[in-house]
C-alpha cells in the first residue's frame, strides 16, 4: 500500500513538471511573434526596401488648380494656366430667331445654312399670288384720273354759267337763278375734291398692299451667319410657330463670368481684361460690356459680360476660356516659350 502511494506521488510530480515546461514554451513562441520595436524596425533591412508602385489611370486628366505655376488640363479640354480665375464659354454676340410676320406657305428659300448674310438680305419668300393681284388693281386705281378730270370740267362749266348771270346783271336774271348757279359751282368743286381724295386713298391702298408684300419677304435683321433653317419650300408657317431661320452675329463674341462681388466691384469698365482661350492657351484682350449692379445672394457673385473682337473670324463660339487677373498677366510667359521648354 505504501509503495503504491509513493508511485502515484512520483507520477503527479512528473505531470506538474511537464505542464510547467509546456507553459514556458508557449510564452516563448508568443514573445517571438510580437512586432519589433521602433528601433528594431528602423534597423531591419526590410525597412529600407522601396514600397511597390501603385498604378494610376492615365486617361483621367489632372484637375485644374487655380493659381498654380504649371499648366494643367481641364476636364473639358484645353489648358489652364497661372492667374486663371473663373471659366466661361464664348458665345455669339447676338442670336436672332427670324420669324415670318404673317402666316403662309414658303415659296422660296434664298439662303443656305452656313451662309454669310448682311442686314436686309432676303432669306425666304412666302406665297404672294393673291396680294400681287390686289397690288395690280390698286395701282390701276391710283393711276386713274378720269373721274377727277371730269369733275374739274363740270366745275368749270358751272363757274362759266355763274359768270354769265353776273354779267347779265340783276335786271336780266333773278336772284334765285344766281343762287342756284352759285350752289352748282360749290357742288362741282366739292366733286373735284372728292375725286382727288379718292385718288389719295387709292395711293394709300397701293402702299398698304406693297407693305403686305414686303412682309411676305423675310429679310435678315442683322449681319451674321445662317446657322439653321427651320422650314422647307412648300411648308406652311403658322403664327403659333413662325420661326424660319436662325442668324448669329460672330463678329464679336460674348463671354459671361460670375466672379465674386468684390472682384466685380473692383473692375473698371473702361479698362480691358485678359481672357485665356484654354484650348490654345492664348491670352487675348476683351472689353467689359456689363457688370451686374445686383449681387447674387446665394453665391455672392455678380454677372460679368465681356466682349471679344472676332471680326477676322479667328475664334469659334463655344470655346472654353478663363478670366485672367490683371496683376498676374504681366508675369505670364508667351505660350510658345513655355512649349519650347
Amino acid at each position: 500500500m505504501t509503495n503504491s502511494l509513493s508511485l502515484i506521488s512520483k507520477v503527479q510530480s512528473q505531470l506538474l513538471w511537464a505542464g510547467a515546461l509546456l507553459c514556458g514554451l508557449s510564452l516563448g513562441v508568443a514573445a517571438s511573434a510580437e512586432p519589433p520595436s521602433a528601433a528594431q524596425a528602423t534597423d531591419s533591412p526590410a525597412a529600407h526596401q522601396a514600397a511597390p508602385a501603385v498604378p494610376f489611370d492615365l486617361d483621367i486628366p489632372p484637375p485644374v488648380v487655380s493659381g498654380s505655376n504649371d499648366r494643367s488640363e481641364s476636364l473639358a479640354g484645353g489648358w489652364s494656366g497661372a492667374g486663371d480665375l473663373f471659366e466661361g464659354f464664348t458665345e455669339p454676340y447676338r442670336s436672332v430667331e427670324v420669324a415670318a410676320p404673317e402666316s403662309g406657305t414658303i415659296e422660296e428659300i434664298v439662303v443656305r445654312q452656313g451662309q454669310l448674310v448682311k442686314q436686309g438680305d432676303i432669306l425666304a419668300v412666302l406665297d404672294r399670288d393673291i396680294l400681287q393681284s390686289s397690288l395690280d388693281i390698286a395701282r390701276a386705281k391710283s393711276e386713274s384720273t378720269a373721274k377727277r378730270e371730269a369733275a374739274k370740267i363740270e366745275s368749270l362749266l358751272k363757274q362759266r354759267r355763274l359768270d354769265n348771270f353776273y354779267r347779265l346783271g340783276k335786271d336780266n336774271s333773278s336772284n334765285e337763278e344766281i343762287e342756284r348757279a352759285r350752289a352748282d359751282v360749290d357742288l362741282a368743286q366739292t366733286q373735284v375734291l372728292a375725286a382727288e381724295e379718292e385718288l389719295k386713298l387709292n395711293s394709300l391702298e397701293l402702299k398698304r398692299i406693297q407693305v403686305q408684300l414686303d412682309r411676305r419677304t423675310i429679310r435678315s435683321p442683322i449681319a451674321g451667319v445662317v446657322t439653321r433653317l427651320h422650314r422647307e419650300v412648300g411648308e406652311f408657317v403658322p403664327q403659333t410657330d413662325p420661326k424660319v431661320a436662325t442668324i448669329v452675329d460672330l463678329n464679336r463674341l460674348r463671354i459671361v463670368f460670375h466672379p465674386p462681388a468684390r472682384l466685380g466691384e473692383s473692375l473698371d469698365p473702361q479698362q480691358p481684361v485678359q481672357v485665356r482661350l484654354l484650348r490654345t492657351a492664348t491670352i487675348v484682350p476683351a472689353e467689359i460690356e456689363y457688370v451686374a449692379p445686383v449681387t447674387n445672394a446665394d453665391s455672392g457673385s455678380v454677372r460679368l459680360e465681356v466682349i471679344l473682337d472676332n471680326a477676322s473670324g479667328r475664334y469659334r463660339s463655344g470655346v472654353r476660356c478663363a478670366l485672367v487677373h490683371d496683376e498676374r498677366v504681366g508675369r505670364q510667359e508667351p505660350t510658345t516659350t513655355r512649349q519650347q521648354r
